[in-house]
């Protein structure tokens, strides 16, 4: 018996995380959301996630972005 192997089909993002660090403080930018470091960037099914004001509960911004074509996924600020 032949033992189950996983596949996966990793791609190689288009957008940098430096690309989707602009876009996201871009998206911060044009809804008057505050930007505050340090900021976490993770890679998760094709989408590069963003997480403001890392160590606070509070006053965090998460963005979704595409590594494909750059669109934002969804955008959400965080209040507390």
């Amino acid at each position: 018996m032949k033992p189950f192997v996983f596949l996966r089909n990793k791609k190689t993002p288009q957008i940098s995380k430096d690309d989707a660090l602009a876009i996201a403080r871009q998206e911060c930018v044009n809804r008057g959301w505050s930007w505050i470091d340090p900021v976490d960037i993770r890679s998760a099914r094709g989408n590069w996630i963003i997480k403001t004001n890392l160590h606070a509960k509070g006053a965090n911004v998460v963005i979704v972005i595409n590594q494909t074509n750059g669109d934002v996924i969804s955008t959400n600020f965080l209040s507390r």
